[in-house]
């Protein structure tokens, strides 16, 4: 690795869709003798379905060493797992690195969370719960997704209907959505309130159901 700048290292757990390899993924970041820009990488380690810290951690401080890239990291990025930040505490007893200054965050990552935390989570159940259980500390978030999930995945249509009325605009944006796509002929409708408001020039759209983040 010609390296013409320090590294930046990058590194993900996630399971493949054979749900049998569970796997990190260790990349850097640099830039090479030419100036330009690198993303190489440098291992996809089996972690046997095991995230924790001291499993990444070892993982990492091996892939370093086997690149000899120890002292020249500059910095770290990872999503916003706590295992994350506790597998660089402990890489920090093993290398001369600041866990907390060397530490960059997913921004995607927290887009994700901010965007499901919007759509899935902003309700009168969810604050009163975030109300009663804060002092506790437990994932109230999670836990709100996870019921919310659990909703809109029944068969019965009231229990769906009831989870998503209660999400406020998005809730409501969700059913007119999916009352348009019910059938062509609404589909036509909404088509032809279109050309009305907009000429036979204007630009048609069509509404897309939500699928996830």
């Amino acid at each position: 690795m010609q390296a013409n700048s320090r590294i930046v290292i990058s590194f993900d757990s996630w399971k493949a869709d054979n749900k049998i390899l569970d796997l990190l993924s260790v990349l850097a970041h640099y830039i090479d003798k030419q100036y330009k820009l690198k993303t190489v990488v440098l291992a996809l380690r089996d972690t046997y379905g095991s995230h924790s810290s001291d499993n990444i951690k070892d993982h990492l401080l091996t892939v370093l060493r086997e690149y000899q890239i120890s002292n020249k990291v500059a910095y770290f990025a990872a999503d916003n797992a706590t295992n994350n930040n506790k597998a660089l505490r402990l890489l920090a007893d093993e290398l001369s690195i600041d866990p907390v200054n060397q530490r960059l965050r997913c921004l995607s990552h927290i887009i994700n969370l901010v965007s499901t935390a919007i759509l899935y989570s902003v309700d009168e159940d969810y604050v009163d719960e975030v109300l009663t259980t804060l002092e506790a500390g437990s994932n109230t978030s999670s836990q709100a997704i996870a019921a919310f999930n659990a909703a809109i995945a029944t068969k019965d249509e009231a229990t769906r209907l009831q989870a998503w009325r209660k999400k406020g605009p998005i809730g409501k944006l969700h059913l007119l959505v999916v009352h348009i796509k019910h059938s062509n002929q609404r589909r036509v409708f909404f088509e032809s309130k279109q050309r009305e408001a907009g000429g036979k020039a204007s630009k048609l759209y069509r509404v897309v159901l939500n699928g996830g983040i």
